[in-house]
């Protein structure tokens, strides 16, 4: 669920999404990650809806902690947005990352996640925050 602030929540619901990343481990608790990213946001009048797709690349920290796994990191992208169609406007993506997984070792981790993120247009900036829980699987 990707949930929309100030004037974006007044022109758009907040919507479902999805996140795929994929991450190599570079050494130990340090990651390379590259996502993609897709959201809709149905608006207020009934029409189009709000549509996001982005890709990004990213690196992440991890932390083992008890019986959690504490991942930050961060994420830089090019997101493409719009109603008619969802490449009407183009513009960068800068996201923080902040997950917690259970179990913190093994081949499979259910997660939780919080993503605040800020998009930069020609014209414009908006902030949104995504919280996501999802699967996680290790190799």
């Amino acid at each position: 669920v990707l949930i929309l602030f100030g004037d974006d929540s007044r022109a758009a619901h907040s919507g479902p999404g999805i996140t795929i990343v994929f991450g190599l481990k570079l050494a130990q608790g340090i990651f390379t990650t590259i996502e993609f990213d897709y959201s809709y946001h149905p608006t207020e009048q009934g029409g189009m809806a709000l549509q996001t797709a982005a890709m990004g690349l990213g690196a992440d920290f991890s932390i083992l902690s008890g019986p959690l796994n504490l991942t930050i990191g961060a994420n830089i992208g090019a997101l493409g947005m719009g109603t008619a169609d969802r490449y009407d406007h183009w513009g960068l993506n800068l996201a923080g990352c902040f997950s917690l997984a259970w179990p913190p070792e093994g081949t499979w981790a259910l997660v939780i996640k919080t993503r605040p993120s800020l998009v930069i247009t020609s014209s414009d900036a908006s902030f949104y925050l995504s919280v996501a829980t999802g699967a996680e699987v290790r190799w």
